[in-house]
């Protein structure tokens, strides 16, 4: 079997390989449970009528929601180059 377009195969891999890792990297580094908790314990003090979130609460919360919007965009990125890279391995090689 002759390949088509061996650039286009490798270009497929490399994307593949590519995607595998950020879609790895963004499901490890995963807050949303450590984001749920910091909102369940600013809830329930506000419903015992304490005082609300103290400044370093309110920029912990804050860096998390910012970490797990980051990790969500990584892991779709991630997808989309397992995507990108399984087609191009597909057209490197059936190709005419």
């Amino acid at each position: 079997m002759d390949i088509a377009y061996p650039s286009w195969l490798l270009a497929g891999l490399l994307l593949t390989a590519v995607g595998i890792w950020l879609w790895r990297w963004s499901s490890r580094h995963d807050t949303s449970s450590k984001l749920a908790e910091a909102n369940a314990e600013a809830t329930l003090k506000a419903l015992k009528g304490q005082q609300g979130e103290t400044r370093e609460q309110k920029r912990e919360r804050t860096k998390t929601s910012s970490l797990l919007d980051l990790t969500r965009f990584v892991g779709v990125v991630g997808f989309l180059l397992i995507m990108t890279g399984l087609l191009l391995m597909a057209l490197g090689l059936f190709a005419p």
